[in-house]
């Protein structure tokens, strides 16, 4: 009886897991941004919201609650709660714009309780870094209330932000780049709130202090977070591997040298990444790049670069994408009151149909930005680690039994592999391994407690990490 209640159990998380992954697409249901434009899909079709007072050039995010209920917005300095009404405390947050200068990551163990990150504009020279402001979303008779404010983590920092979940599938990441450094600060979110020391990744440019435009750009992940793309406004646009693990990044890929570079953002199935190109004079135009990543070869990648939408110099600015729950792409046009739209991003070449969003704003106008989302959201079905590891869409290593209780089996490792790590849900090692390029392993998990478990593998420490999830059970007979 003991074995099948823990059977049960672990059903009954996997369930829950699952209904929480499918209902965290409806907490993109609002969209706020520009000069009070507001979006709803809570019908399932975009129809227009002319309440927000907002009125912001690029940094905004908006959460809903996984039923689809408004629950805040803000445009980096004020939030305002469901009722377009400045929160208790909702005054001079962060930062007043910058390209990704806003996202909210919930408590994953408390449902009243949300995190705002901002981070600093490269005109004020990243002064204010990277902060997070707590908000009860409970408080004030449900209305919410800022109850810690401003917490600095680091300074200075570019302008880019971006969330996605950890490998467990519970926590949260949040990734912000230092002004002027090639360092990435990835923070991990778990149920006891922000972790405060950082995981330092230097990779990447560093940028002479004298052209601070070049600290801002865009960042983004992929639905998957298993990449990350960061472009800088001088320098262009950069893709990484991001391990969901450890939270480091590795095997840059240049992706362009272009300035003038900005939005980005990946398709739902992660095989296709969109860059926007802001423009020069005639003519070279706007427009707007696609990359095939599937081949997951660093030159395939940069070569399979397709421009599926071009237009003169004299069109107003193509600057921020941003996935929506429709599984399209929306682009920014700088000071109208329309944008476009990528009907199929997961399709190669002019396939991915892009048009005019079926939605005017009656005037309203639409600057930079969207509001900036936990990509996450927007591929619910997939779980990031999964239970095994695929290469090409095919499962590679093999694994058994799973759940585990003393021995766990790895075969058909082809002799990739020089390390492996084990990590428990709380990003904990617990077992590190030299295997020697082996095909199969043995591994004795008999002293662990019962848990879900991550098993890494790297060829060397600059090589893409392979996860692997697995359970075990103690008594498991």
């Amino acid at each position: 009886m003991k074995n099948l209640i823990v059977l049960i159990s672990l059903k009954i998380i996997s369930i829950n897991i699952l209904i929480a992954q499918t209902s965290e697409i409806k907490r993109t249901n609002h969209w706020y941004f520009g000069e009070g434009i507001g979006i709803d899909y809570s019908s399932g079709v975009p129809v227009l919201d002319t309440l927000s007072p907002m009125s912001q050039r690029e940094a905004c995010a908006v959460m809903s609650d996984t039923a689809g209920n408004l629950l805040f917005y803000t445009d980096g300095d004020t939030v305002w709660n469901q009722n377009h009404i400045m929160m208790t405390n909702g005054f001079d947050v962060g930062c007043e714009s910058s390209s990704n200068g806003a996202a909210i990551v919930p408590n994953p163990g408390n449902d009243s309780i949300y995190y705002l990150f901002t981070v600093d504009c490269w005109e004020n020279f990243g002064t204010h870094g990277l902060r997070y402001t707590v908000i009860n979303v409970n408080a004030n008779n449900g209305l919410g209330a800022i109850i810690q404010k401003n917490v600095q983590l680091f300074s200075p920092s570019s302008e880019q932000l971006a969330v996605t979940r950890h490998c467990d599938g519970i926590d949260f990441w949040i990734v912000a780049h230092a002004y002027s450094v090639n360092a990435f600060y990835a923070y991990k979110i778990n149920a006891l709130g922000v972790d405060t020391v950082p995981v330092i990744t230097n990779i990447g440019d560093t940028l002479p202090v004298w052209t601070p435009v070049g600290n801002a750009g865009s960042m983004c992940f992929s639905p998957n977070g298993e990449k990350l793309c960061f472009v800088n406004l001088r320098k262009g646009s950069r893709l990484f591997d991001f391990d969901l693990i450890t939270g480091e990044l590795d095997n840059m890929v240049v992706l362009s040298t272009d300035s003038q570079e900005y939005g980005c953002a990946f398709s739902p199935d992660n095989s296709k990444l969109y860059i926007v190109f802001s423009g020069l004079p005639n003519p070279v135009g706007r427009y707007i790049s696609q990359y095939e990543l599937n081949s997951n070869d660093s030159q395939l990648i940069v070569n399979s670069k397709n421009i599926i939408y071009w237009v003169s110099y004299a069109h107003n600015e193509l600057l921020g994408l941003q996935l929506n729950k429709n599984a399209g792409i929306k682009v920014a046009f700088y000071y109208q009151d329309s944008i476009g739209y990528i009907q199929n991003p997961n399709n190669y070449g002019t396939a991915c149909n892009y048009q005019t969003f079926p939605l005017t704003f009656n005037g309203r106008i639409c600057k930079e930005q969207f509001p900036n989302f936990n990509t996450n959201y927007f591929n619910p079905n997939a779980y990031i680690c999964g239970n095994g590891i695929a290469e090409n869409g095919k499962l590679e290593i093999k694994f058994f039994p799973n759940p585990v209780e003393g021995e766990l089996m790895l075969t058909n490792l082809k002799g990739k592999y020089n390390q492996l790590a084990i990590f428990n849900v709380d990003g904990k090692h617990v077992l590190f391994k030299q295997i020697s390029y082996l095909n199969e392993i043995k591994l004795d998990v008999e002293n662990l407690s019962s848990g879900i478990y991550f098993i890494q593998l790297k060829e060397n420490k600059f090589s893409k990490t392979k996860s692997i999830k697995f359970i075990k059970i103690n008594n498991f007979k």
